[in-house]
This record gives structure tokens, sequence and C-alpha cells, in this order.
């Protein structure tokens, strides 16, 4: 049985626009600035529906209210084929819609930003970047106060810089969750139907890893460029600079500097403690640094108790200990890359185990970890849970 699309519908108020379909009755929406004119809205509401078509093996079918842009079907034909090696679980299903030969509206180019080191790093890098696009769907689902703060402090920020912040909006995330799919796998499916449906000329996604340290991820430069189209381009900016080196990088724009937001814990401001504003405190202090934004790093023995949790989080403590070596800090090097070391051991035994005994024993283990995202069913690989 297909998963149909059906029930579009468009609102506008306060100088913003809502598109809203029913997926097979339950509501999804994406909002947007009313001043942007974009391509065909069902290029964003196949991508939020896709892997889990995939999982279940259904068919996607749209109304023909809901248009999808020629491009972006072949786009998705080639990113099935991929999506399929990296888990195996996943099976390549048809799109039933009717076809627009879509042309781009926007002839400038944009990037997507959320304030951290990696977004900052690619506004000082292309400054013919002139619109900033800020998703919720990140940070700001689970304190919308503090994001819609942060939305208006950057919203002037990038004004004084000479470029337009255009906040989106959606429930995405939400439904996707609902249906087990794992935002390490949906969120560059997101980002790349967001910026096909959005048009513009260029659009950046900046990278969150380097080309060193590449494995099955949502965002991936194998993937994300193969949401360009005929007359439009999507670059993945970045792999070739490592997050410490793109901290140092903006040491030549001390405006982005002070502006940096990277906290686990707080949407709109830093809390000087989590593991990632520490990481981002160390960099600083190594290269003798300074961002408003973040409190100075007083003790740089206090890295060493970093723990390493997941395979993502391994290049960026890999690069302190390089980092902290080549200041002088042998002791603190030699710590971190235990905790590396452990990490991977623990890594390495789990898949043993899982070998040995499949997943019989994967929801004990799962609830002993308390790991919200080892519950989904859809991950970016089948061995990832």
């Amino acid at each position: 049985m297909p998963i149909r699309i059906h029930g579009f519908s468009t609102e506008i108020q306060n100088s913003r626009i809502r598109y809203q379909a029913l997926v097979d009755g339950v509501p999804l929406w994406i909002e947007l600035d009313e001043s942007i004119t974009p391509r065909s809205a069902g290029n964003f509401f196949v991508g939020a529906v896709l892997l889990h078509a995939m999982y279940e093996g259904q068919e996607i079918h749209l109304d023909e209210s809901l248009p999808v842009s020629t491009d972006y079907l072949s786009s998705i034909a080639a990113l099935q084929s991929i999506y399929c090696q990296w888990n195996g679980k996943l099976k390549q299903v048809s799109i039933i819609a009717c076809e627009k030969e879509d042309i781009v509206l926007n002839n400038d180019s944009a990037s997507f930003f959320s304030g951290g080191i990696d977004g900052s790093y690619t506004l000082a890098c292309k400054p013919e970047i002139n619109f900033v696009l800020c998703l919720n769907s990140f940070e700001g689902r689970e304190q919308p106060d503090a994001w819609l703060n942060l939305i208006r402090r950057q919203r002037d920020f990038l004004a004084n810089q000479g470029k337009t912040l255009l906040h989106i909006a959606s429930n995405y995330r939400q439904l996707t969750e609902a249906w087990g799919v794992s935002h390490q796998f949906q969120h560059g499916i997101a980002l790349g139907s967001i910026a096909t449906f959005l048009g513009f000329k260029n659009t950046y996604i900046p990278s969150s890893f380097t080309s060193d340290y590449l494995f099955p991820w949502g965002s991936h430069p194998l993937t994300d460029v193969l949401w360009s189209g005929n007359d439009f381009r999507i670059v993945h900016h970045g792999i070739d600079v490592s997050r410490v080196d793109k901290t140092r990088k903006l040491a030549d724009n001390p405006e982005l500097l002070n502006n940096i937001q990277v906290c686990w814990k707080y949407v709109d401001r830093n809390c000087g403690e989590c593991h990632k504003c520490i990481r981002t405190m160390t960099a600083l202090k190594f290269f003798s640094m300074h961002s408003v934004a973040l409190p100075e790093l007083k003790d740089i023995a206090h890295i060493a108790d970093f723990k390493v949790t997941s395979v993502a989080a391994v290049p960026f403590v890999e690069e302190l200990a390089y980092l902290a070596e080549e200041r002088g800090y042998e002791a603190v090097a030699r710590k971190l890359r235990h905790r590396v070391r452990r990490f991977w051991i623990k890594h390495h035994a789990d898949e043993l185990l899982k070998l040995l005994v499949g997943d019989l024993l994967g929801p004990v283990v799962r609830r002993m970890r308390r790991n919200t995202w080892s519950t989904y069913k859809v991950h970016v690989t089948n061995q990832q849970k």
C-alpha cells in the first residue's frame, strides 16, 4: 500500500507562508519567509518521507497539487542506490507524481547556518553568500523560545554583515522520528530537499568531517552534491579543513568568531561547560584566540576528561590530541588518545557480540545504554545500533 501525500494547502500569516500536506492523514509542513518564491513544493515532502518509505518498501504517491521537479526525481533515483548500499534493510521505491520542469528563481547564493564553527567558516570563505538558512529542526525544536531569541540575534548580526537570514521552520523531524528514522540519517536528506525546494543558484552545506574521516552519514560529500540540478548547485563545503583549523581561520574574521554558537545545552548562548563548548574553548586556548561568546578555558588538563561516545566524536577528539601535542601538552594528548582507544575497544567488542549472537541482546543493550538514538529503526547503516 503506497504512502499518500495529499491535501496540499498554503497559509500566509505575519509575512510567513506555510506549505502543508497530509502524509496518510498526518500534517507535515514547512514555513518560510513570504518573500521567497520556491520551486515545486513536492520536493520537500518527498524528502521528508523517503527513508520511511524505503524502510517499509512502500511507493510514494503525491496528489496533482504537489508536483515534483524533474531534476529532483533524477537526484532521488541516484541517492536511493547509495542509501541501499549503506543500509541493506532499505529498498528502492517508486515516486508517483506530476513532474515539473522547474527553473531557478533565486539567482543568489545561500548557506545553511546555525552559528557553529563549520557554518561560520563557510561564511568566512564565501563572501558571495547573501542568504543564510537557519532551520529549526536541529537546535531549535526542543527550546522554541530560545530558538526565536537566537533567530532575532542572528538576523541583526547577519544584516550588519550584508546578509539576509531566512528562518525555516518545519515539523518534519517530529514525524520522521515517530516513524523510527534517525536524524543522523534524515538531516542530510532534509537539507538537500529544502535546498532544491528553495532553488538558490548555489547552496552550501557546511561539512562536519574531513576527507580522511568519512563514513555513511546524513550529510556527506558523496550525496550532498547529487541534489544539484541542471541550473543550480548544492556544494558540500569545507571537507578539506579540520574543525580546529576552521576555528583558527575565524581569527581573520573577529565578527564571526564573536558570534559562534556551539553549545549542546543551550540554543541561544554557550554554557561553557558541555563537551562541545570545552572542545571549542580548548582550540581557542591553544591558538591564543578569544571569543566573547565563550569564557576562557582556565585549565587545559580539563579536556582530558572527555568521553568519546560515538564514531562521529572520534575525529574531533583526535584533532585536539594532535593540537595538544603540537603545543607541548603531551600528557593531555596521551589521555585523549587513550579515550579514543577505549572507545574503539568497546565499539569493536559490541560488533563482535553482534556477529556472535545477532541482535538477540539488542533491546537489552539499548535499554542499559539509555541512548534515544539507538531505539530508531532506520539508521545510516544497518550495523549502527
